[in-house]
């Protein structure tokens, strides 16, 4: 378990995190978000231990990293696979960490194995791709079989195969118990992967919510439907408070009635429906609205108006 309370964090004249009161549980699989600069690197970094707050505490398994006895079996991190030494190869390096931290030379296999890395555990990790990198990062941070894990964007430089598999492998260890805090900035691979939320904008706190309830608020009343009555029933259903759009000639898409609505008037009407689908909102789409005036940087589309630069 993670806890902070008013944890917060100035540089100068910045305010990089805000009073941030927040705890992160066991069991499920928890998405750190926010805009470039809300406050999320240097949170993580005050969870590790590795930057000390301004003020406010920051406790991992209720004690202090800093006072954690054995902190690879508490907390395994990947924040930058960089910082491994090039010039060793992967299994010699994740020997050195087992060693060094009382953890079986056996569990140094294991991890090799689960995180797919067998076939090059013995080259020199600055011929590794980025790929590679996180992988061995990853297989780090589960070297002491830690209770809680924080994973910066574990899924950069993955392929598709690589990204499915951080996503089960964060579902099968919070089913186990775990606690696992992970930032990305892919919204579908987090919709897919994180059971809660927590996200961040200018430092503060926006929400601190389950997936489900997020994505729900967000989304509209309204359904899409498909019937080879599509016209008689859009004429039938316009009303105050009601927008049809006609998608195809046997395809609508109705706002101001929810799909039960819908679906009772098409049975009382004898239409028959091939298709009824709530109308509901991407993770991306409840993220943007959210945070859409912590941005730090803001992009307006191209029109195709005036001159290109």
């Amino acid at each position: 378990m993670i806890q902070t309370k008013g944890l917060t964090k100035r540089y100068g004249k910045t305010l990089a995190v805000d009073a941030l009161t927040i705890t992160v549980e066991p069991g499920k699989v928890t998405g750190f978000l926010g805009p470039n600069g809300a406050g999320k690197s240097t949170t993580m970094r005050m969870i590790l231990g590795l930057t000390h707050p301004t003020s406010g505490t920051v406790k991992v398994n209720g004690y202090p990293y800093a006072q954690l006895k054995r902190p690879f079996q508490e907390v395994g991190a990947l924040l930058d696979a960089h910082t491994l030494n090039p010039g060793r190869a992967a299994r010699s390096q994740l020997r050195a960490l087992a060693a060094t931290h009382g953890i079986r030379d056996s569990r140094v296999s294991e991890v090799i194995e689960l995180t797919g890395l067998r076939s090059v555990a013995n080259r020199k990790i600055g011929s590794f791709s980025l790929g590679m990198l996180q992988r061995l990062g990853i297989a780090v941070a589960l070297l002491g079989d830690p209770k809680t894990l924080v994973l910066d964007e574990p899924v950069n430089g993955l392929d598709p195969e690589g990204v499915r598999w951080v996503r089960d492998l964060v579902k099968y260890l919070a089913g186990l118990g775990k606690t696992v805090f992970l930032s990305s900035h892919l919204m579908s691979e987090m919709e897919q992967t994180a059971d809660h939320l927590i996200i961040l904008g200018g430092g503060k706190l926006l929400a601190d919510v389950d997936m489900a309830t997020f994505i729900t608020a967000a989304s509209e009343v309204g359904a899409r439907l498909r019937s080879p009555h599509a016209a008689k029933m859009a004429a039938w259903l316009a009303q105050p408070g009601v927008q049809i759009d006609q998608l195809a000639p046997d395809y609508i898409e109705v706002r101001g009635l929810d799909a039960v609505q819908l679906g009772e008037a098409a049975c009382a009407q004898g239409w028959e429906l091939h298709e009824l689908t709530p109308l509901s909102a991407s993770l991306e789409q409840a993220y943007l609205e959210l945070t859409g005036d912590a941005t730090e940087y803001r992009f307006e589309a191209y029109t195709g108006q005036g001159a290109r630069p």
